[in-house]
């Protein structure tokens, strides 16, 4: 019997809204999350698959955030959907994946309503009523910061993982980000041929639903947020997957847009425009400062670059309030 999963990922629910947000945006990504509901209901899906970066503070997250999410989960359950999770790298301190349980990631994962399948795998769909479940899946999860690892990538159960989420970076060219090693999807695909479709979280951009012949799938689709981060985009639309599987395996994978406001609503594109100059200039100092280095650190004073290297008042005042930081720390 053919059933369906849904994949989101990179909700980034935040203890305060983004510095060039008008609206509310936790209110926003709730709106979002409705709208995933009502996808539950229409689909039916065996469940919903969140590929990591659930909230985007590390260690703290507002009761109202939490009593709402729970709601929400309430909601999916009963409509006989599983939610299986990964914690991303703003779920966990210090990128270590053992304090996820001391997040408020942890603290979706310990009412049981959300599942955590990190480094194991999770048996779903199928006939229940029938003996060894015909067409169920395996679902295999790569926490971060095991999804910026290579080797991760080599240790997937042969046996048990027809479906892997990960969070970290992966793209058909498998170019790093940010001096991060990024996954290519080819590479993937040859080292695990048992594994049908991936669903990465982590990257915010959109690369879609990339199929890699008839033997694999991927669903990149970027976050379900728009402004958490200063690499996301305005325009991007939001988006989820809906994969199908039968008695064969991955039978398609859909896209589904999801409505939001447009940018002029919710956005103050001006002060966002503002702040993505200043961090170009602090980007530039900062370049500056290490060509600046060549001979060593001992061999140059930062007051000196600071003193000819133009930069606006507002991102002086910045550059200054750092290295105050810095020296009140040594």
């Amino acid at each position: 019997m053919p059933f369906t999963i849904l994949h989101t990922n990179d909700w980034h629910f935040s203890t305060k809204n983004p510095v060039s947000r008008t609206d509310d945006y936790n209110e926003e990504l709730f709106a979002s999350l409705d709208n995933l509901l009502t996808l539950v209901r229409h689909f039916k899906p065996v469940a919903v698959c969140v590929a990591g970066d659930l909230f985007h503070d590390k260690d703290r997250a507002p009761w109202r955030v939490l009593i709402r999410l729970l709601t929400w989960a309430t909601a999916v359950r009963a409509e006989r959907c599983e939610i299986l999770t990964i914690p991303g790298n703003h779920d966990e301190k210090h990128d270590q994946f053992e304090s996820s349980d001391r997040t408020p990631y942890g603290a979706l994962v310990a009412s049981g309503l959300f599942t955590d399948v990190s480094r194991r795998s999770v048996l779903i769909g199928g006939d229940e009523g029938t003996q060894g479940r015909p067409g169920a899946i395996w679902v295999y999860g790569i926490p971060w910061p095991d999804g910026a690892d290579a080797g991760a990538y080599l240790t997937i159960p042969q046996d048990r993982a027809t479906l892997v989420m990960a969070h970290g970076w992966a793209t058909p060219q498998g170019e790093p980000r940010y001096g991060n090693w990024c996954a290519k999807y080819d590479t993937l695909a040859g080292a695990n041929p048992h594994v049908k479709l991936w669903h990465f979280g982590h990257d915010h951009s959109d690369n879609g639903v990339f199929a890699l012949g008839r033997r694999t799938q991927f669903v990149n689709i970027g976050a379900l947020c728009r402004g958490a981060l200063d690499s996301d985009t305005l325009v991007r639309t939001v988006k989820v997957a809906i994969s199908t599987w039968d008695e064969l395996g991955l039978a398609d994978v859909q896209q589904v847009a999801l409505p939001v406001p447009p940018a002029s609503e919710i956005f103050n594109l001006t002060l966002r425009e503002q702040r993505a100059k200043e961090q170009q200039a602090l980007t530039a100092f900062v370049e500056r400062f290490k060509a600046d280095l060549g001979g060593g650190l001992m061999s140059v004073r930062y007051e000196d670059i600071l003193a000819r290297t133009p930069l606006d008042a507002a991102v002086r005042a910045k550059v200054e309030a750092y290295i105050a930081a810095a020296e009140g720390q040594s």
